[in-house]
């Protein structure tokens, strides 16, 4: 355990009460101290990106088709890449096409508030398309979308191919071992939008009528929004979503935090919603 961690869990409730006070800035990186982020081959978490190929968040798989991000991801709420691999040489990579999935629109219940607690996304992943050589040819020149999305018909959800995390509806311990996993950012453009994870520990967690947040101090950079908050024994607690620092951009007092399922009954229900609609399919 970081000796920072003792410390951080001490002072981290006093700090959470006051998360949205004029006091606390949320910035953009999650890295507290050095970078500890080590990289994981974990298949059932998706990097969520725009029409145009542009990488935002994080997102996991809960079911056959349903999955998770943050409610500020909005405009990556279009293709979700799976199996990402390392940067190449040029500092570049991608999924194969029969890796990447297409979000299904209809399917989007999003909350995105000022409180972590009700930052949050459930939508679902469309099954590949059976396309023909026209209907591809369509797809590229007419609508515009990128080669990438131009897969092969597997007929499968994600979630089927790559599995899903369990859920788990209890109060965390405050000094309990989690991860956060994702797709964050790297400024050196090694491990950059490559899928990571860092280790850390609740520091407390705050709860209101509508929901719950966790805040921990795992490593987290841009990208990480919607990743898995996951305990020791692979359970989801809920997902990362926000970098809060009490006095600014000095990043001293630091904490990540996100809305967790203990006491977040929209949340529970969104999540129920979804998947009673996959099981009608």
């Amino acid at each position: 355990m970081r000796l920072a961690q003792i410390f951080f869990a001490f002072g981290a409730l006093t700090f959470s009460l006051a998360h949205n006070s004029a006091q606390s800035k949320i910035i953009s990186k999650g890295v507290i101290g050095v970078d500890h982020r080590v990289a994981i081959n974990e298949p059932r978490i998706a990097r969520l990106s725009d029409k145009n190929g542009t990488h935002f968040c994080t997102a996991f798989m809960i079911g056959q088709s349903c999955a998770m991000t943050a409610g500020h991801c909005e405009e990556a709420l279009y293709q979700g890449e799976f199996k990402v691999p390392d940067n190449d040489r040029f500092g570049k990579n991608s999924s194969r096409g029969v890796d990447t999935y297409l979000v299904d629109q209809d399917s989007i219940e999003r909350h995105h508030s000022t409180f972590i607690a009700l930052d949050w996304t459930v939508f679902r992943f469309k099954k590949h398309r059976k396309i023909s050589t026209l209907a591809r040819w369509f797809d590229l020149k007419i609508r515009r979308e990128p080669k990438l999305l131009q897969y092969p018909d597997t007929d499968y959800f994600p979630g089927q191919i790559y599995g899903k995390f369990p859920l788990i509806d209890k109060g965390p311990e405050i000094g309990e071992s989690i991860r956060v996993l994702g797709f964050g950012s790297d400024e050196q453009k090694i491990f950059d939008l490559a899928p990571r994870y860092d280790s850390g520990v609740v520091l407390s967690f705050y709860s209101h009528s509508k929901g719950s947040q966790l805040y921990h101090n795992a490593d987290t950079t841009g990208g990480v929004s919607g990743g898995p908050m996951v305990n020791e024994n692979g359970q989801v607690l809920g997902l990362h979503t926000t970098f809060l620092c009490s006095d600014g951009n000095s990043k001293k007092n630091c904490l990540n935090a996100g809305p967790i399922l203990y006491q977040s009954p929209i949340l529970k229900q969104a999540i129920q919603n979804c998947l009673e609609a996959e099981a009608k399919e």
